[in-house]
């Protein structure tokens, strides 16, 4: 089934919250205290949905009717404290929470549509290890868990005094996303076709982009990503989306490019970085990964950075990289500076 999950709309924010207070309102007639404290509230779901971490199944062959919701979050500290039993594994995860259904979608296979999209959503995201915690005495949540094939790892406390079963589903490496490259913060894969939107609060930021000219257009941002698909087909590299470990946020991009140099197709190391985690060594970090993968694994003797002289940031990163000024050449009425590093460096 294609399509059969998106992203949560503000506007839709009603329809979201009719299938939690209609959650809220069985939990209690359970006797469970889950969700009886005010948690979640509206304004919970539309943080959620501002974040874009809310995901909705609409109602089948009526995409604007919103049938069932959950949020995808990423690392919880609380699940690092288990006071029974252990994780099946130590790999960075995504977390299924804040589930619900509309009352007229209940046991019509909507739930387990949830889990799915959870499933794929965090295996395009690059995430194997998949995990939710929930009431012991939720009975319908325990079933699609356990339906879902998400294995019983133990127990949590959750703040403020929530005690919660927690369980782990981890997904063989064949059926995510590939990492291209990773260290303890971050780590690199392709590009996808929903990374547009990360990708115009870089391309399209003024601040961001002056000195790349101007800032993108929307044909501008789709040339881009048909680029970066077409140098990932022909050349087996291009830029990389840059996701956090912890946060699952798209930091930014880096990887290798043939860039038309002063005259020659050179090797570039370009990198593109969300203002919000400019100064953060993102930059100069990720240039040190795709230095050291572009030497061990495409056989260049020299990996180049390019920029215009007024760019004093860029221009650093190429330093921290090990880069050495190389010389100057004048584009478009403007002084660009060159930089290289060597493979024997």
């Amino acid at each position: 089934m294609d399509n059969f999950y998106r992203r949560a709309r503000l506007e839709e924010i009603d329809q979201i919250m009719e299938a939690v207070e209609y959650s809220r309102e069985v939990l209690r007639l359970q006797g469970n205290g889950q969700w009886q404290d005010g948690y979640p509230n509206r304004d919970d779901f539309v943080e959620d949905i501002k974040k874009r971490h809310l995901y909705v199944v609409p109602k089948i062959g009526e995409p604007d009717t919103v049938a069932g919701v959950m949020a995808m979050t990423y690392y919880e500290e609380p699940y690092h404290h288990l006071y029974e039993g252990e994780w099946l594994s130590d790999l960075p995860y995504a977390v299924m929470h804040r589930v619900a259904l509309k009352k007229e979608f209940q046991g019509q296979g909507y739930g387990k549509l949830l889990f799915k999209a959870f499933i794929e959503q965090a295996s395009k995201e690059g995430f194997r290890s998949l995990r939710i915690d929930t009431h012991e005495g939720n009975a319908v949540m325990r079933h699609l868990i356990a339906k879902a094939g998400m294995s019983l790892c133990g127990r949590v406390v959750l703040p403020p005094n929530k005690d919660r079963m927690v369980f782990e589903l981890v997904l063989p490496e064949n059926v995510v996303t590939p990492r291209i490259l990773e260290n303890e913060r971050f780590f690199f894969r392709e590009y996808q076709e929903e990374d547009l939107f990360s990708l115009r609060q870089i391309y399209q930021d003024s601040e961001n982009m002056k000195y790349f000219g101007a800032p993108y257009d929307e044909r501008m941002m789709r040339r881009l990503m048909d680029w970066t698909q077409e140098n990932y087909r022909k050349y087996g590299f291009g830029f990389w989306a840059i996701i956090d470990k912890h946060s699952g946020e798209f930091i930014g991009d880096c990887g290798l490019s043939l860039q038309n140099i002063d005259g020659e197709l050179l090797p570039e190391i370009g990198y593109h970085i969300n203002p919000k985690y400019h100064n953060q060594h993102y930059a100069t970090d990720a240039a040190r990964l795709v230095r050291e993968y572009g030497f061990a694994t495409f056989g260049f003797k020299s990996l180049y950075g390019y920029t215009v002289e007024a760019n004093l940031p860029s221009i650093s990163v190429m330093k921290n990289n090990g880069m050495h000024f190389w010389k100057k050449f004048e584009k478009g009425g403007e002084i660009y500076v060159v930089f290289r590093v060597n493979r024997e460096e």
